[in-house]
């Protein structure tokens, strides 16, 4: 509805996803009712803005800015993506959740944000957005992931599966692959998911360092 809503008041703005995945999402959906010479436009990643002038756009829009980087991600030519699109708007947004961070290089903390914030005099409103709309709105389900991965303790750490959720963990992936593709038969809508699902990438061939905690 926000990017609707810019697009058809012909602003000078900008929607971020560092999620190259998402971005394509968001262009199939959104051209079922736009140009999708527009849509491309409109949507970019979190590298496009290093050597933009100052207010270049009105309103740039990131989602998942905790995904920002610095100078140490890969084929990025700048040194702080904070101070790239906060330097190339007059309004800048930033979607944060802090607990999302996974690599190293990813500095879209609110601590940096409001630093850099500062540096160029920007004023800084901060919202806090505590409901969420995924897995069924269920507070017990997302306080578990905090508990059981040792974000933060919390005191859903056992029984939040019982009326909602069914949650296995299950030794073979072909018996995953079956048990999903029984709840598709069942009439559920059912799909494997998997994080990390390419192969081995060589140091001379892409990102040297991309994938050695694996």
């Amino acid at each position: 509805n926000l990017l609707g809503s810019l697009l058809n008041d012909r602003k000078n703005a900008i929607f971020v996803a560092p999620n190259a995945s998402f971005r394509e999402v968001m262009i199939s959906r959104l051209t079922q009712e736009y140009d999708a010479h527009r849509i491309k436009h409109l949507l970019k990643g979190s590298a496009s803005f290093y050597a933009a002038r100052k207010n270049t756009f009105d309103v740039i829009i990131v989602y998942e800015a905790h995904r920002l980087k610095n100078e140490k991600a890969f084929m990025y030519k700048g040194k702080n993506q904070v101070e790239d699109i906060i330097n190339a708007a007059k309004v800048r947004i930033f979607f944060i959740d802090e607990k999302q961070i996974i690599r190293p290089e990813d500095i879209g903390t609110l601590e940096e944000i409001s630093r850099v914030a500062e540096l160029h005099g920007a004023k800084i409103d901060k919202l806090n957005l505590k409901a969420q709309f995924r897995c069924s709105g269920a507070e017990g389900y997302i306080n578990w992931v905090d508990d059981v991965l040792n974000i933060e303790e919390t005191g859903n750490y056992d029984g939040w599966d019982k009326q909602d959720f069914e949650f296995k963990i299950l030794d073979n992936p072909n018996t995953l692959k079956d048990e999903i593709s029984q709840k598709a038969r069942e009439g559920y809508k059912a799909r494997m998911l998997a994080g990390f699902s390419w192969e081995w990438t060589a140091a001379n061939k892409g990102n040297a360092n991309g994938q050695v905690d694996d």
